[in-house]
């Protein structure tokens, strides 16, 4: 008899993963926001972090998580739009952040930080959480490796360091199938050494 039940996911523990988008958040802001980066880094590294716990925490309750969804790509779209709309000498927000201009810009920082907060704590919270994907959950590594090559303001390799060993802290604890007929259970030590290997891999 074919068992048509939805595999569930449980067990991630939001502190290793949260460490992960923070440092990809620090990465971020260095590449687009260096002469302000401790502060950018701080307001970003919140904002995800918060993103990140309002999608754990209702994670089973898809209509609040989709209605969520609407209002941070809305209010991020409403910041973005009304940074651009702020100048009239031809600057634009994609200019700004591909150009990565030494000229710290406050509105334009703003927008940035809203619009990557609400892409990488959604994003990490979906594949780590919701349904665990470490190649995907890697690929916000990239957001800030990939501006950092494109605006030539390179990134220095202990930033590349930290994001790997969070992302290797990240894999270790992730969620894992529960059986849907069972409270949630932990993996076991062979487990987790066998997707340690592969993470650092």
């Amino acid at each position: 008899m074919k068992n048509n039940k939805k595999i569930r996911y449980d067990g991630a523990a939001p502190l290793p993963i949260i460490l992960f988008l923070i440092s990809v958040c620090a990465a971020l802001m260095f590449t687009i926001c260096r002469s302000e980066f401790l502060p950018c880094a701080a307001v970003m590294s919140a904002l995800t972090s918060g993103i990140f716990l309002l999608f754990y925490k209702m994670r089973f309750h898809p209509v609040v998580t989709t209605i969520s969804i609407f209002a941070l790509v809305l209010a991020a779209w409403g910041i973005g739009s009304a940074a651009s709309l702020h100048y009239n000498d031809g600057s634009s927000f994609m200019t700004f952040l591909f150009t990565a201009s030494a000229k710290f810009d406050l509105l334009f920082a703003a927008a940035a930080i809203v619009i990557f907060s609400l892409i990488i704590g959604f994003i990490g919270c979906y594949f780590s959480v919701i349904s665990p994907r470490p190649c995907f959950l890697m690929l916000l590594s990239f957001i800030p490796l990939i501006l950092s090559f494109r605006t030539a303001r390179g990134l220095p390799v202990y930033f590349t360091i930290i994001m790997a060993a969070c992302f290797v802290f990240a894999c270790e604890n992730l969620s894992v199938p529960v059986p849907p007929d069972t409270d949630a259970v932990f993996e076991d030590g062979s487990s987790r050494r066998r997707r340690t290997a592969l993470s650092c891999a």
